[in-house]
């Protein structure tokens, strides 16, 4: 015998509250896998940059671990590939431990990306930029933060 009533089967789930700002779930529900992550302390390229430039496992473990000061202090380089069928842990693993995006750019055109498939799409492919040649296909810059204090002054990066 049923233990539960039409309603309570077709009564609409309710989603559980993000511990984040930053909408984690675009990269989750957009099929977007983290090829290849290193840890690059300085936004750009700069000769003097004494920071980790590791290139480290796309687990939550590892990208907390980076985001100590000693390590770089957040500031990531990662290859995306695009997946119909496969998800990554990382983007759930980030929001549950509530580290925030503070600056999501492209390297290429040094614009910042919009938390949007469609404009993440754009920028992972060929497109004009600062220099003719895209020298690194695929790959986006993010800078992390445990603090939601910071993200006071993002603008409409998360509209």
């Amino acid at each position: 015998m049923a233990t539960k009533t039409v309603q309570e089967l077709d009564a609409p789930k309710t989603e559980e509250k993000s511990k984040t700002l930053t909408n984690w779930k675009v990269f989750e529900e957009a099929g977007f896998i983290p090829a290849t992550v290193k840890c690059s302390g300085y936004k750009g390229s700069h000769p003097a940059d004494l920071s980790c430039q590791t290139n480290i496992v796309p687990t939550t473990e590892n990208v907390l671990r980076h985001l100590n000061p000693d390590h770089g202090g957040g500031w990531f380089r990662i290859k995306f590939r695009i997946s119909d069928s496969k998800k990554s842990p990382l983007w759930k693993g980030l929001e549950e431990a509530g580290i925030e995006l503070k600056e999501f750019y492209c390297p290429h055109c040094e614009a910042d990306v919009p938390l949007t498939p469609r404009r993440i799409i754009y920028h992972l492919n060929p497109h004009p930029g600062r220099n003719r040649v895209n020298l690194d296909p695929q790959v986006l810059c993010m800078s992390l933060s445990p603090d939601k204090e910071e993200m006071a002054d993002t603008g409409d990066l998360y509209i």
